[in-house]
């Protein structure tokens, strides 16, 4: 076909992009969603529009458009077809979805500046940015999807999905309506923590991990940090195999490795630094490199560093594909207390050790770039700056400020523990930024205050930080019912609103709580629903965190292992550390149970009465959100009940704890 702009095509460019919208639109903003209707791209389970793709669509515009044709056969049976540019005819009629860039569309190009509007932004855009809008030529109307890389088509292409596809009544057909806008991440790299090492994670299979790294791409992931230390047969140090009970082998990695580049995601892979997994084995074997007072290696010893370099850049001759490397330091093991580490070099406490970690990464660094100069390595920063804590760096402002003069954009710093601040010159604590603008911060979004993710994205974006690492401790340490289920049920509450805020907050901090809300309503319900239904999904998630929090969850309890049972045995315990433990764990089990009591479950039957109110009348987007939160309640329910079989069971726990706290028993 030729696409020269001349002869019978030269009508159809003229007119092409003609906006049906008002002004541009904040980018910080969720387009209206009484916008007018542009096109309807279903009826009575029929199609009634066509996406159309470039001739030369890569893997994950494919995947994109593929994103868009599910979303339409759920929830209108109807199958809309992908086409190449090159079959459409020059007298375009009807409704079409444009998805590429504008190097793979000719439509996108601006190069005549016939591009109208956002649509006309898209060459200044990131790798991720995206630009929508709807547009008219003739007897066509078109939905645009554009953005510089196939990577910010593919999140335009998710964007409209969750947010502009509507669906209408009485048929409840798929329509399009106005858009005109243009976004970009404000966090340039989002990427989960991975530990598949422990709890149930081992027995995941390679298809259950596929299936939760393309719910990650759709949730705006595009960093993987995944720990192989330890868990694959090493050639060069097989001692390191010490995690023999996963189900993926390396050829299962390398082919997740694949399966995530094709969801335009980065995956490093990565262990411990002298500590942990793989390491352990390895020190078991060599006792004169280990850490002197505490486990696992020295990283003063010039053997445990030639160890450690060797083994890390062996996880890239093993993982070929790997983006990088990732490398937690042995900090929260606790510091090496051999002389040479603890040798002082400032009036502070600035030791040898934290010289040694970074002379570590330096060479690790050297020896990655050999191998593949675009490698990225990313280190972790532990410190914790709380009252009655000690990290080996806490008051080590020498080792900042190596990590200070380190401008090499290819290492970045994920700086755990929810720190914000670290020690600068003259021990004062600075602003993570000030150290390097290539700080990715670390916590853990599936705690119970779910605005904690909303305030931290903000805070990181102000000051500049390059990205958000969420900790993906899913199948140990998730609060929630399901840590022991095969696979965890990313599609189900908590995770799908814990993921879905995640990704918001990364890509629009700017934003209050009262917008979130809003496009948790957006995402999960059409107009039909009133916003109220979305505040109860947010508390069903809420309540579930809360109840687990900490490890301490009323899930533990049981017909077989009773309340009553636990407050025998810490009965029987004599007073110390034992015992306050035990206490202070089931005091929080039983709050939490009385709370749920008086309000959980009332609330709980509130939303069950309102979703069975609402469902004769929903469109089946929202009824199958009603199914999320019903699962949500019948399960939260069945915990209460397990643990609490009758009133009387709980009124005597909360009796028997009055006395074990009181003052008799201290």
């Amino acid at each position: 076909m030729n696409l020269k702009i001349d002869g019978k095509f030269a009508a159809l460019f003229i007119g092409f992009f003609v906006l049906m919208t008002a002004p541009n639109a904040s980018a910080e903003e969720l387009p209206p969603g009484s916008a007018p209707v542009v096109m309807t791209l279903t009826a009575h389970h029929n199609p009634l529009a066509q996406i159309v793709v470039s001739d030369k669509a890569t893997p994950l515009e494919r995947l994109a458009a593929d994103k868009l044709v599910e979303w339409v056969a759920t929830y209108c049976g109807a199958r809309l077809a992908v086409r190449p540019w090159s079959e459409m005819s020059a007298e375009l009629e009807g409704n079409f979805i444009l998805l590429g860039t504008p190097e793979g569309l000719p439509p996108l190009k601006d190069s005549n500046s016939q591009v109208s509007g956002c649509l006309r932004d898209v060459a200044l855009l990131g790798r991720e940015g995206f630009a929508i809008a709807t547009l008219q030529s003739g007897k066509a109307q078109f939905l645009a999807i554009s953005g510089k890389t196939d990577a910010g088509v593919f999140h335009g292409a998710i964007y409209t999905r969750d947010f502009l596809l509507d669906l209408v009544p009485p048929k409840w057909d798929a329509v399009v309506r106005e858009v005109n806008l243009v976004r970009s991440p404000a966090l340039e790299v989002r990427g989960p923590y991975l530990l598949p090492q422990y709890g149930q994670l081992p027995l995941y299979t390679l298809d259950h991990w596929k299936h939760i790294i393309d719910r990650m791409a759709d949730n705006g992931i595009n960093q993987v940090h995944w720990w192989v230390a330890g868990m694959y047969p090493s050639k060069g140090y097989p001692e390191t195999f010490t995690i023999t009970t996963s189900k993926l082998s390396v050829a299962d990695i390398n082919e997740l490795i694949a399966f995530a580049h094709q969801r335009g995601m980065r995956f490093l892979v990565g262990g411990g630094g002298f500590f942990w997994h793989g390491v352990d084995g390895f020190a078991s074997t060599h006792p004169d490199l280990q850490a002197k007072g505490t486990s696992g290696l020295c990283p003063s010893a010039p053997g445990s560093r030639t160890f450690m370099t060797g083994y890390a850049l062996e996880w890239l001759d093993t993982f070929p594909e790997a983006d990088g490397l990732w490398i937690e330091p042995r900090d929260e093991g606790g510091i090496c207390k051999c002389d040479a580490c603890q040798k002082r070099l400032d009036s502070y406490e600035s030791r040898v050790y934290g010289q040694a970690e970074i002379d570590y990464l330096v060479t690790l660094a050297k020896g990655a770039w050999a191998k593949n100069p675009n490698l990225s390595l990313v280190w972790l920063i532990e410190h914790l700056d709380k009252p009655g804590t000690t990290f080996p760096h806490t008051n080590d402002p020498m080792y900042f400020e190596r990590i200070r003069e380190i401008k090499d954009p290819r290492i970045q710093w994920m700086v755990v523990w929810e720190a914000f601040q670290l020690p600068g010159p003259r021990n004062e604590m600075k602003p993570v930024p000030f150290f390097s603008r290539n700080a990715l911060h670390w916590d853990k979004p599936y705690w119970p205050n779910l605005q904690n993710v909303l305030d931290h994205a903000r805070i990181a974006a102000e000051q500049g930080y390059l990205g958000y690492s969420n900790a993906w401790e899913i199948g140990f340490a998730s609060n929630d019912w399901y840590i022991n289920d095969v696979p965890y049920p990313v599609d189900a509450i908590p995770e799908v609103i814990t993921a879905l805020v995640f990704r918001e907050a990364c890509w629009e901090p700017g934003q209050t709580w009262d917008d979130m809300t809003g496009r948790v309503h957006r995402r999960f319900f059409t107009g039909e629903v009133p916003r109220s239904v979305a505040e109860d999904m947010l508390y069903l998630r809420q309540y579930i965190t809360l109840a687990n929090n900490e490890f301490r969850s009323p899930m533990d309890y049981n017909e077989s292992h009773t309340l009553a049972a636990e407050l025998d045995r810490i009965s029987a315990l004599p007073v110390g550390d034992e015992r306050k433990v035990s206490l202070d764990n089931i005091s929080a089990v039983i709050k939490t149970l009385e709370s749920t009591r008086t309000e959980a479950l009332p609330r709980m039957k509130a939303i069950k009465k309102t979703l069975s109110e609402l469902e004769k009348t929903a469109s089946p987007k929202s009824r199958a959100s009603f199914e999320l939160m019903q699962r949500a309640i019948c399960d939260s329910i069945k915990v209460y009940n397990r643990a609490v079989p009758n009133d009387p069971a709980l009124d005597n726990a909360i009796e028997r704890i009055k006395v074990l706290e009181g003052p008799a028993n201290k």
